[in-house]
């Protein structure tokens, strides 16, 4: 399962209360759902200076039933400006700030993309030597799926760079070799809204936020059903009703 994007405080004058309820139904699907884990793709919260903000958001998420692992990745909001005082705080408030696993012949792999957007010397560097290398590691895995927050690309590899997307020479550098390594899928946030396309054979999927959605988004979590050889991604609303169907009026059923 992916959440992304609670973002407790973002476009609420007054505290994060709209966030809060709408990552509380969140929690109550994912524990009705008892997914093997779950990866949150970043901006938890929309000040990374606020600790009010990130100790609500850990008290929510915290309400994930004990058996389900939880597994953290940064956005731009949680790191901030400055990249290597938001790293440090980040670094002590999750621990890590990128994971890698095997689990069922699939390989996962969780990226730090702020300091990719932000082509961050020599943390990008770093990482990209370490991505490198569990890619290697993990060439025997049949799905291979990268968590990222900012999408590398949302319509076409080689797009102009914006808000939403890899700086070119960042997208040059990094999508080949995800396909040089035979990996799946790309699954971000960051967009507050949803966008998919293939870029050198990798699909691209951009998943809606769980927190306030922007353009024409809603809120949502992403469920992955994964084997040894392929993915089925579905963006599920969070005003599901029956939630072992999976299906209501406002599902984004996405399939290989």
């Amino acid at each position: 399962m992916q959440i992304s994007d609670p973002q407790f405080g973002f476009r609420e004058e007054q505290g994060f209360a709209c966030a809060q309820a709408l990552l509380e139904k969140a929690v109550m699907m994912t524990n009705a759902l008892e997914p093997d884990f779950v990866v949150v793709t970043g901006d938890m919260v929309n000040s990374p200076d606020d600790s009010l903000q990130f100790s609500a958001y850990m008290e929510t998420i915290g309400k994930i039933s004990g058996g389900i692992p939880v597994y953290h990745i940064p956005g731009n909001h949680d790191i901030g400006r400055d990249t290597e005082t938001g790293l440090r705080r980040y670094a002590g408030r999750y621990g890590y700030d990128r994971f890698a696993f095997e689990q069922g012949g699939c390989a996962f792999i969780g990226i730090n993309s702020p300091v990719i957007k932000e082509m961050a010397r020599p943390y990008e560097r770093q990482q990209y030597r370490w991505l490198k290398r569990h890619l290697r590691d993990m060439k025997d895995a049949g799905v291979k799926i990268i968590f990222s927050h900012i999408p590398p690309v949302l319509k076409e590899y080689g797009e102009p760079e914006n808000y939403s997307n890899f700086p070119v020479r960042m997208q040059k550098k990094y999508i080949p070799l995800f396909a040089r390594h035979g990996v799946t899928a790309v699954i971000s946030g960051h967009l507050h809204d949803m966008a998919e396309c293939t870029a050198k054979g990798i699909r691209m999927i951009t998943s809606g936020p769980c927190g306030k959605p922007l353009g024409k988004g809603f809120s949502g979590i992403g469920i992955g059903i994964v084997d040894g050889q392929q993915m089925e991604w579905r963006f599920i609303g969070l005003e599901t009703q029956d939630n072992s169907k999976l299906t209501d009026n406002k599902t984004q059923d996405i399939r290989k």
